[in-house]
């Protein structure tokens, strides 16, 4: 069975399941309870049983019929508190109730607990009542001997402490691997130097895009003389100047515009919905404060230019296609001279 992979995907297919789970398997056990019952004139006793197996049919059929998952789960731990209650208090069957209500009560936690708060509220509201029931004078409460009622105090307390815990540690272990795994996820998306995506990000990203992303635009951009500032100033150097361009390709795009670093001194920047002359304008302006910032590493000052190759993406699909037109226009603006963008619709620099 398919649990999701988000914390609230699992935490609604699980209460799908065991509102399922449930609903057949409680009315597979309180019908014929209920009938036995019935035949040994315990009318009231059987009625009660075999109503609450119609309840948990219902609120599965209406589950399943409206998707309110959480607001049925919230009625179906309502009803299995109030059935264990009912049970420690009538008795049962000469007092076998008690038994019944272990389970119920059971239910009642695990669809009715979304915290440690909500948790302990449902156990303290349940203790309340059973305590109220067994030791305050109400009439109809089945006689308990004074050891049965404090062992049935201390059962039920040590059994919502255990059934809490586990709740709390089911829920912390959902948030603490799905943390895990999107950071993972985003380490293996991202560039560990700049933090911008990497290829395997840019493509899950392409390939997320909608209808409504479209035209959009896709540019490769090259760091002009990258070797000779690794040559001249260091490596160290080198990685200053790719944050440069990193932070100036942030500060200028879009939060829903897609940025990669492609590799080496390569960017690739892929704007939404927008036009070449709209993309071709940013890129200007992300040029011009690239060549006239300076960039400082250890005792030396430096600037930096780049090279751009700007194509139209009309689809998904055509991703790889306008990948390499791009780089080849890119080629193009370096064999022109650099510290140039290079648009495909005019080939010619801009």
């Amino acid at each position: 069975m398919e649990f999701g992979r988000t914390p609230q995907d699992i935490e609604h297919n699980r209460r799908v399941f065991l509102i399922g789970f449930y609903a057949v398997v409680g009315s597979l056990i309180l019908v014929p309870l209920g009938v036995i019952s019935l035949v040994n004139a315990r009318t009231f006793l059987g009625m009660v049983l075999i109503a609450n197996s119609l309840f948990c049919i219902l609120f599965m059929i209406y589950s399943r019929l409206t998707a309110r998952v959480r607001g049925v789960s919230y009625l179906f731990s309502a009803q299995a508190g109030v059935l264990a209650v009912f049970l420690v208090m009538h008795g049962g069957v000469e007092g076998s109730g008690i038994y019944y209500a272990f389970p119920l009560a059971l239910m009642m936690v695990m669809l009715g607990f979304t915290s440690l708060y909500s948790g302990l509220f449902l156990s303290f509201v349940f203790m309340g009542i059973v305590a109220l029931g067994l030791y305050a004078p109400v009439p109809g409460v089945h006689e308990y001997s004074a050891v049965h009622r404090s062992r049935i105090i201390m059962g039920l307390s040590a059994f919502f402490m255990m059934s809490l815990i586990s709740e709390w540690m089911r829920i912390q272990s959902y948030a603490a691997i799905t943390n895990t795994t999107e950071k993972l996820s985003a380490d293996a998306n991202h560039d560990p130097l700049t933090q911008l995506l990497n290829r395997r990000g840019l493509e899950e990203g392409v390939g997320r895009m909608s209808g409504t992303d479209f035209p959009a635009v896709v540019s490769v951009l090259d760091i002009d003389h990258f070797k000779k500032i690794n040559d001249e100033f260091g490596h160290d150097a080198g990685d200053a100047a790719l944050l440069c361009l990193a932070d100036c390709l942030r500060a200028n795009m879009k939060g829903r515009d897609l940025i990669c670093r492609w590799g080496g001194e390569e960017f690739v920047v892929l704007f939404r919905n927008t036009s070449l002359e709209n993309a071709r304008t940013v890129l200007r302006q992300i040029s011009e404060e690239a060549r006239s910032g300076s960039i400082r590493y250890g005792t030396q000052v430096f600037n930096t230019t780049f090279s751009a190759g700007v194509v139209q993406l009309r689809s998904r699909d055509a991703f790889h296609d306008s990948m390499n037109q791009a780089d080849q226009l890119l080629y193009q603006a370096k064999q022109n001279g650099r510290d140039q963008i290079v648009s495909a619709d005019m080939l010619k620099v801009v």
